[in-house]
């Protein structure tokens, strides 16, 4: 017995390649937040404790541009990463067709979940709280 899979197109190396970067870049960006903002918090000596403080506090005294730096510049990166996200959210279902219509709205909505994070981040960067 033949079985016959339907022929999947094949997306060009220069897709692949931008929605890998994309979504690394989400990756970057978060991880960025997470690194500069603990090391920033453990070495301020102006009463800033990390157990009780929220992190958007990093935005004022003598070392605030680099909270506002950290910010934006991580918004920007998550931003960065929802056309990635996008593009392996598409594909979802593509192989076997065993996904259900749960998992391709759940697809869909990182996306658009993703890009409110991103856009809060930036937000915070312009308007300290």
């Amino acid at each position: 017995m033949v079985v016959c899979h339907p022929v999947e197109q094949v997306p060009s190396p220069t897709a692949d390649r931008r929605t890998v970067a994309s979504l690394w870049s989400g990756v970057a960006g978060l991880t960025l937040l997470m690194v500069v903002t603990t090391v920033d918090s453990l070495t301020r000596g102006d009463g800033y404790d990390l157990t009780r403080h929220w992190i958007s506090l990093l935005q004022h005294g003598a070392r605030g541009w680099l909270g506002t730096l950290v910010f934006a510049l991580s918004g920007v990166l998550v931003l960065a990463s929802v056309p990635g996200l996008r593009a392996v959210g598409s594909t979802m279902g593509g192989h076997g067709g065993s996904s259900t219509k749960t998992d391709r709205r759940d697809a869909a909505a990182l996306p658009v979940l993703v890009a409110a994070l991103g856009s809060a981040l930036v937000v915070i960067a312009v308007i300290p709280i």
